[in-house]
Order: structure tokens, then sequence, then C-alpha cells
């Protein structure tokens, strides 16, 4: 019976994944941020808000989900987004930055929450269920349709902007959001959850910060990971702004979408390239090919470059499960969540900066300079790679 309802706990985060994150307001967030505050620089501090509040919320959301529970703690980060989606609403009606930068707080309070907590669930529901080497296999899938879903919402959101109105797609994202909350309801807690005191909280981020010190290998895997996912996500961010000055916004949908789909295929495939190339040589292929295939399209400066852009993810999907697999391995499972949470503190601290950085570039260049320089930078990873896998090659040439 328990082993039942652990198993329904791998289809509920399937489900509770994909209403989670058919969030299409992220397709039109520069945008939307950029007509009610008249400043792509304010936009952009915004955005960069998010990774700030993220870096003051993320060790103590850790410590909570190893503390309250994972099923508690991912209620909490969808209620966070759904009132982060009224914020931004009520942001069209009056005092625009002060409710966006409310909004971007409750934004940042759901990645906090989501951080390391649904990774664990996953995690731990695996080795509840004696599975403990299908993880891998499994998040890649849940990953997967976290990206379906967004492309799904990416191809709404765009022809609901615009033909219609953004308040539109924020009532879309809403709902959505709803439906996430009902389906968590339904998750079984995998470990017993236990009161802790204000000195077991203190001693858990002591316990998690030694751990993260002594392991060099944690922290190599945490920098590369971090520059790899603060380049990736600061253009991201702000291609959709370039991406309009080629075509129109339903067409950038559509370019989102197709981003997202092969973002899907990648990560439901990744397990096996990764087994069959290594770690090592996986990442070194998916850092390479994303960025010479972003560049390519920036260079091209045509209609077909928000498409040709979009197979950047077939490279970045595979490294970011290739990440998070090699984090995983290095966790002690007494602060798992904690020590995900110190890894994408750092992580948000790459990204605000990132995000600022690209923002002042954009503002005294132009937005496609700023995205090539960016781009480029990814090129410099690999020397943090070879970091990771220092024994490993050392191994190989004594050989």
């Amino acid at each position: 019976m328990v082993k039942s309802k652990l198993k329904r706990n791998l289809y509920l985060i399937y489900t509770f994944s994909f209403f989670a994150y058919f969030n299409g307001f992220t397709l039109i967030q520069a945008l939307y941020f950029n007509e009610l505050l008249n400043s792509l620089s304010l936009a952009m501090s915004i955005l960069g808000l998010i990774p700030i509040y993220v870096i003051i919320l993320e060790v103590p959301t850790g410590i909570l989900s190893d503390n309250l529970g994972r099923k508690k703690t991912m209620i909490a980060g969808i209620i966070a987004q759904i009132i982060s989606i009224g914020f931004y609403y009520l942001a069209s009606k009056f005092y625009p930055y002060p409710m966006l930068a409310t909004g971007a707080f409750f934004t940042g309070l759901t990645i906090s929450l989501f951080s390391g907590t649904n990774e664990a669930f996953t995690f731990e529901t695996t080795k509840a269920l004696d599975n403990e080497d299908t993880f891998a296999n499994i998040w890649g899938k849940v990953k997967s349709t976290i990206k379906f879903s967004e492309s799904i919402s990416a191809v709404i959101a765009g022809t609901l902007a615009y033909k219609y109105s953004y308040n539109l797609v924020l009532a879309m994202t809403a709902i959505c959001s709803v439906l996430a909350l009902i389906s968590c309801l339904f998750l079984k807690n995998v470990k017993e959850v236990k009161k802790v005191s204000k000195e077991n909280y203190i001693s858990t981020i002591k316990a998690a910060f030694i751990q993260f010190i002594k392991n060099k290998r944690l922290r190599n895997i945490t920098l590369c990971r971090s520059f790899s996912m603060s380049l990736h996500d600061a253009t991201h961010k702000l291609e959709v702004v370039y991406f309009e000055t080629l075509v129109p916004l339903q067409f950038v949908g559509y370019a989102r979408a197709l981003k997202k789909f092969f973002s899907s295929i990648s990560f439901w495939f990744a397990h096996k390239f990764i087994n069959k190339f290594g770690n090592k040589n996986a990442l070194y292929i998916t850092e390479y090919f994303g960025a010479s295939v972003k560049l390519v399209g920036l260079l091209l400066n045509n209609i077909l470059s928000p498409f040709i852009i979009a197979f950047e993810n077939f490279g970045y999907s595979s490294s970011v499960l290739n990440y998070t697999s090699l984090s995983q391995n290095e966790f002690s499972n007494e602060e798992r969540a904690t020590m995900a949470s110190l890894s994408s503190l750092i992580s948000s601290l790459i990204l605000a900066i990132s995000l600022t950085l690209i923002g002042y570039l954009a503002d005294i260049t132009d937005i496609r300079f700023a995205l090539i320089t960016f781009t480029c930078l990814v090129y410099l990873l690999p020397l943090l790679i070879r970091k990771i896998f220092k024994k490993e090659i050392i191994k190989q040439a004594a050989e």
C-alpha cells in the first residue's frame, strides 16, 4: 500500500510540474515590464531583483524543506507563485514599479521554495522504492515534462499577447497554478518530518556549509553549473526583446515554443546521451553546441534567427541534467535540500550580477552586441569542466 502511494508520487510530480510551469508569463515578462516602466534598464532591474530575493531566501527555504517536508514546501511555493501573479496584474493598474518589485519578491520566494525541493522529493521517492539508480532518468523526464509544458504555454501566450492583452496571459498562468496546487495536495511525504529548534536550524546550515567547503569536487560542479546557467538565463531573458525587433510577438511565441520543445526532447533522452558519452564529454559537447548555435543565429540577424537559436536547447538541457546528477551524488542525505539551496544561492548571486551586466551592456551598446558577448563567454566553461574531472583526466593520462 505504501509503495503504491510512493509510485503515485512519481505520476503526480509529472502532473504538478506540467501545471506549475505552464507559465506563459515568462515569455512576455521583459516586454510587460518594459511597457509598464517605459525603460529597458528598469525592466531588467526588476528581473535582477528576483535572483537577489532568491539569494536572501534560498538557504532558509532549503532548511524549511528539509524539516517541514517536501509536500508542504511545494504547496507554499505554488501559493507564492499565485500571489506573485496578482501583484504583476496590479502593476498595470497603479504604482507599477513597487507592484512589480513585490511580485518579483514572491517569484523569488517561489523559486527558493522549489529549488532543491522538487529534486530532493523525486530523489527520495526513488530511493524509498529502492530505485535510486533511476533518479537521473526520472528527473530527466520530469524536466522534459516541464519544457513540454513551457512550449505549449509559450505558443498560447504569444498569441494571447499579440491579439488581445498581457493580462490574459497572467490569467492563464494563474489558472494553471491553481491546478498545480490541487495536484500537489495528493502527494505523500517520503520521510518523517520532525519539528526542529532554532539551534537545529543553525546546525543544519553549519553542517551543510562545512560539507560544501570540504568537498572540492562539489564546489567545482557548483561554480561551473552557476556560470553555465547564469550565462544562459541572462541571454534567454533578454533575447525576447531582441526577437521582437525581428518578428511579430506571435512568432516570438512560436520560436520560444520550439526552443522549449527541443528542451523537452533533450531532457527525455539526456540520460542515454550522458551514459553513452560520459559526464565529462557530454558537458563539452552540449556547452560548445549550445553556444555555437546561438552565435550563428545572432550573427545572421534576420527573421530566421529566433528559430535557429531555439536549437541551442538540444545541448543546454542535457547539461542541466548532467550538473544536477553530478551534484546530487555529492550531497549528503541529511542536508540534501539545504546543500542544494546553498548551490542555488551561488547560482542566483552570479545570475543577479549577469542580469545587471547584460542590461547595462545592452544600454550602452545594443541588445545584439550584449547577447553575442555573453554567448562567447560560454566557450570559457570547459576550463572549469576540466577541474570537475581532474582526477579522471589524470588517471586516464597515467593509463
